[in-house]
């Protein structure tokens, strides 16, 4: 048999079992530049390298697991065949059997099913240019109950790395792009350029201060998350709550009602850089497989080491001096019986390094911040319980729940300062989620949700098991990032099926 008539007889094969599988189908649906109105096809995408590949979310709903494995299995093969996916569009968009998007919505209404998503990226241009072959970078299978669907909530990181370079693929989400214009209004009579923040390219950033280079990463991060939500809310999705860390809480105040999006963006301006550290010293963070309620003692030997973050029941963070924090790192993982860790981002630019080692830190941020947002120096009205606050409120305070919600009391900068000294408490926000909660990681690619939610049971809608912080964990950035937390959406079955 030829190779060409064996490669026609293979796409024959998987066309025919495709057309069988699709009558056990329920729902299904292709997202993506191509396919969704959501993603404006006619928009000027800024790039600051030629856009490589495209990508596109598949949604399945089955009464049968099996029916949806094969069917998200079968967009692996044969992907790059126009044919192909014109054939699994159709069937789809119910033009191959004559029902719409309606009829099979109503038809699995109030009944368990199982649904699946797989992520697909797909390079347009080929070595030989021709078309590359497509590749599914992220696939996941639930069971769900239309009937019993989770509470949503938010979860944001204080780090989201290499944000300039996702830029250009998010940029083709109409929500996300009318987001960032929106935000890059509101920081010009700042001074502030965020389009030219966001095209810079890798050696435009290697020519930046350090100061320039602090404040562009907070600037973008933040209007990076902000437009992270508004493309969920495109889609109709509106959180329950939500969490942050460290420069992440802004996220949360602002989606709270307690800042608009100018007050958080001069208050990350005025963060500033660290002042009164030991001329010349580096630190760094660490993530060590240690509970909290043990880290003091590990650290007792030590003042060049501080404890930073209480992750979850068996996850600390520390900063430090970056020679202890690293003998630190060395010296338990190679003691047996005693716990390890592993050394993160150094942390000389991290907003928490002065306050933990620079004496009476929180009153010279303080004075900085009033002056940043003086209308916000004032006490008003506090966050609701949608915020779960991972800040100590005063100084020494484990617990980091704002009891008086709403009560006139409440001062945003006072609290941002108590973010910049306090330690993270994300395990007592996280123990004040509803053991239904869907958590959606906005744009820090899941692994800051992986290792709040380790162990708990808001996990088993995710593919997080053990105790590692990076078993089954698979970041997702860029565009794909956002369409596999709309995945998760949809196989928790918070995304309605008529897209």
């Amino acid at each position: 048999m030829s190779d060409t008539l064996a490669a026609t007889n293979c796409q024959t094969d998987a066309m025919q079992s495709l057309e069988k599988v699709l009558t056990h189908v329920t729902f299904g649906a292709i997202i993506g530049p191509k396919y969704e109105k959501m993603l404006d096809q006619n928009a000027n995408i800024i790039q600051t390298q030629p856009q490589e590949s495209e990508y596109s979310l598949i949604l399945v709903a089955s009464r049968a697991k099996q029916t949806v494995k094969e069917v998200l299995d079968l967009t692996v093969d044969q992907k790059s065949d126009p044919k192909f996916i014109s054939l699994l569009y159709k069937a789809f968009t119910g033009e191959k059997s004559g029902t719409n998007g309606t009829d099979r919505m109503s038809a699995v209404a109030d009944e368990e099913e199982w649904r699946g998503f797989a992520v697909r990226q797909t390079a347009t241009v080929g070595a030989d240019g021709g078309p590359q072959e497509a590749r599914i970078i992220s696939q996941h299978i639930y069971r769900s109950i239309n009937s019993q669907k989770p509470s949503v909530y938010f979860i944001f990181s204080g780090r989201v790395p290499n944000i300039s370079d996702r830029m250009p693929s998010l940029m083709t989400n109409r929500a996300f792009r009318e987001s960032i214009e929106e935000s890059a209004r509101i920081l010009t009579p700042l001074g502030v350029d965020l389009m030219a923040y966001i095209t810079q390219t890798p050696a435009d950033r290697q020519k930046e201060t350090t100061e320039a280079m602090v404040t562009r990463y907070r600037i973008v991060t933040f209007a990076y998350q902000m437009a992270f939500v508004d493309a969920m809310s495109a889609l109709g999705v509106t959180p329950d709550g939500y969490i942050g860390m460290s420069m992440g809480e802004l996220g949360c105040a602002h989606l709270d009602g307690v800042a608009n999006r100018e007050q958080c963006f001069r208050l990350l301006m005025a963060t500033g850089l660290p002042t009164g550290l030991p001329e010349g010293r580096k630190y760094l963070s660490a993530l060590l497989n240690c509970p909290w309620s043990e880290l003091d003692a590990l650290l007792a030997p030590t003042t060049l080491i501080s404890p930073y973050g209480h992750c979850n029941q068996n996850q600390s963070m520390v900063i430090g001096e970056e020679g202890a924090v690293r003998a630190l790192v060395a010296d338990i993982n190679a003691t047996p019986g005693a716990p390890t860790g592993r050394t993160l981002a150094p942390g000389a630019h991290l907003m928490h390094t002065e306050g933990a080692f620079v004496p009476d830190f929180y009153n010279s941020v303080l004075t900085r911040l009033a002056k940043a947002v003086p209308e916000s120096v004032g006490r008003g009205r506090g966050p609701s319980r949608r915020w779960l606050l991972t800040a100590a409120i005063s100084p020494g305070e484990v617990s980091s729940e704002y009891k008086p919600a709403g009560a006139n009391d409440f001062s945003l900068v006072q609290y941002f300062g108590r973010v910049l000294v306090s330690h993270m408490y994300v395990k007592e926000a996280v123990d004040r989620l509803p053991t239904n909660a869907l958590v959606i990681d906005i744009g820090s690619g899941g692994r800051f949700r992986d290792f709040a939610l380790i162990g708990r049971p808001q996990a088993r809608y995710f593919d997080i098991q053990g105790i590692d912080l990076n078993i089954n964990s698979l970041s997702a950035y860029g565009l794909d990032g956002l369409l596999r937390e709309m995945g998760y959406l949809f196989t928790s079955g918070c995304l309605p099926l008529s897209l």
